[in-house]
């Protein structure tokens, strides 16, 4: 079965496939799509914020967020009430500590869980 482009229209998804043809290595054919260990986490947001707050801070800027809603959202939480966050709280933050996890720490798929991928060919 393919993997679905998670798209609302058709001209996106043709969008994002020749993003995705442009992009690759010429050596490959396709692209996995992994779960990522974010998922595995049982209280994601002790990782998270303090994740994000570390990339953040003046002294060490590694990202750079101008006009972004994420900060005010960083300052909303409370330090008591992170261990009960669960996943959909605040989608942002967790959107950007996707993207920022994955690109850092990103890595081809071990064989045990290549399983837990799928192979998209275009």
């Amino acid at each position: 079965m393919p993997l679905k482009i998670w798209s609302f229209d058709q001209s996106r998804q043709q969008k994002s496939v020749h993003f995705l043809k442009k992009f690759l290595p010429p050596s490959r054919d396709g692209f996995y799509v992994c779960l990522s260990r974010l998922l595995e986490m049982e209280r994601p947001y002790e990782y998270m914020l303090p994740t994000l707050k570390a990339l953040l801070d003046k002294d060490r800027r590694r990202l750079f967020l101008k006009d972004s809603r994420i900060i005010p959202y960083l300052g909303e939480v409370k330090p008591d009430e992170i261990p009960f966050m669960e996943y959909g709280e605040y989608p942002a933050i967790e959107a950007l500590t996707f993207a920022v996890h994955e690109i850092t720490y990103w890595r081809p798929p071990e064989p045990r869980r290549r399983n837990l991928c799928r192979r998209r060919f275009m």
